[in-house]
Parts: C-alpha cells; structure tokens; sequence
C-alpha cells in the first residue's frame, strides 16, 4: 500500500489525529466544546488515522468542515438520520465537501454495510476519508469487519483498534463476525 501524504487540512494548520471516545448528541449534528478544539485544527474530541487515508472519529465538532480541503476528502457518516446526517450533509454541501451516509446501527456488523463503505471507500479513490459515527465506535467495528474480511485476524484487527474501539459491545461484535468468517471460510473446527 503506497503512503499517501495527509492532505486533508488546509495548508498551515495542523490537525491531530485520534477518535472520539464518547459525545452526547446535542441535537444536532456538532458536537459540543468545539470552539477550542477547532481552532486547535481537531475534528472531533478524539480521531484516529487508522490508516493512510482513513480518519476514524466520533462526532465532528462545528467548524470542523472548514479544515477539510473540499478537493481532498470524503466524508462517511455512519449515523442513523436521527443522529443528526440531514445537517451535515447539507453543511457538507454548503461546503463542497463530498458526503456519504450508509447508516450503520447498533453493535452488528452485516455485510450489506461492509459492501455499501467498501464502496464509498472505492469512489474515494486518492482521497482522504473521515469516517465517523456518533462516538467513532461503529467506526472502528466498520474498519475492523473490512480488516477481517481482507483476512488479518482478530488479534490484528483487535490491536489495531486498541483506543479506538471503547464498547465491550463492538468487541463483541468483532468476534462474533470473524467467528463466522471462519465457518464459511473453513477454518474453524
């Protein structure tokens, strides 16, 4: 995999890089406390560049579109639109930031939402994608069942998302579907 530079900030600003451990949801689409963080150039309360070109977090705070070169990112929400996706797509919009939504709910991963980001992943093409929820949980559960299914096992997987992934739930989950890639795949005994 080529290293690709980290474009997704406008020049001059920097921007750190974790996932969001927990937001109460406000109402709408922002976090709250985002006055200090944005114009320490963050996201989210906590983000993760989890790979080259891939950004997991939590809920984004307001303003943080306007650190997002609109030419080199991509947005991808996996809220439910009662979580607040009509006002960021419609920022994003106002923006020209590209936005997606595949709504994934709940600690379960299914391969209809593995097959729906693996394609907004694809439309990226070379560039940056933010891939969010509400607390950067389903975010990681999402990033850790494409990992499985490219075959790096749970151990890796599970690593990989240490911080990242906060919820015994989505643990569970994660190894409640690399059990099952395992059934199908043969390997298990």
């Amino acid at each position: 995999m080529t290293k690709r530079s980290f474009r997704w900030v406008r020049p001059g600003l920097t921007a750190a890089v974790g996932l969001l451990g927990f937001a109460w949801l406000s109402g709408g689409a922002w976090a709250d406390d985002g006055v200090a963080a944005h114009e320490a150039g963050r996201l989210s309360a906590d983000q993760h560049q989890i790979a080259p070109g891939i950004l997991l977090a939590g809920k984004l705070y307001p303003g943080a579109l306007e650190l997002l070169d609109p030419a080199e990112t991509l947005i991808l929400d996996l809220r439910m639109p009662a979580e607040g996706t009509a006002d960021e797509a419609a920022a994003a919009g106002q923006r020209g930031v590209a936005y997606r939504n595949v709504p994934v709910a709940g600690a379960g991963i299914s391969a209809d939402d593995l097959d729906a980001v693996a394609a907004v992943l694809a439309e990226a093409g070379s560039r940056t994608v933010v891939v969010h929820c509400a607390t950067g949980n389903r975010a990681g559960m999402v990033w850790g069942g494409l990992q499985l299914r490219r075959g790096l096992s749970l151990a890796t997987v599970m690593a990989d998302l240490d911080g990242v992934v906060t919820m015994p739930p989505i643990h569970d989950a994660l190894a409640r579907f690399a059990a099952t890639l395992e059934i199908t795949s043969g390997k298990a005994n």
